[in-house]
């Protein structure tokens, strides 16, 4: 009987710390680190930008990264004004102008079957 509780002693005694597994996985955890860094500067890093189609005045000049950026007031219509002037049946030359006028006239097709030429 003391032969059993002398190895969940040792055992108990042989437990690394916190620190020293740590140390043992510190590659590990660069590849985790950098993992993590990749997703935070790719992922989220970008998503910074898309606050400029939702501010009411925001000028080219003006740093992304600056208080005044931060502080200038929000659109109209809770941050969509921009969208509903551009999306504006009277206005709809701007969705023409970016997605191309595909209501032009089709070029005339030819007619007759193609022949394969040996």
């Amino acid at each position: 009987m003391e032969k059993n509780t002398d190895v969940i002693q040792a055992t108990v005694l042989k437990q690394k710390t916190v620190w020293q597994r740590l140390k043992d996985e510190r590659w590990l955890q660069v590849m985790a680190w950098a993992g993590l860094i990749w997703m935070l500067v790719f992922n989220y890093a970008p998503m910074y930008g898309l606050l400029i189609a939702f501010k009411k005045n925001y000028r080219i000049t003006t740093p992304l990264f600056s208080w005044e950026f931060l502080k200038s007031a929000w659109a109209d219509n809770f941050g969509l004004q921009h969208f509903i002037n551009f999306f504006n049946p009277a206005k709809s030359s701007n969705v023409k102008i970016l997605c191309g006028n595909y209501n032009r006239a089709a070029p005339p097709r030819m007619g007759g079957r193609a022949r394969l030429t040996p």
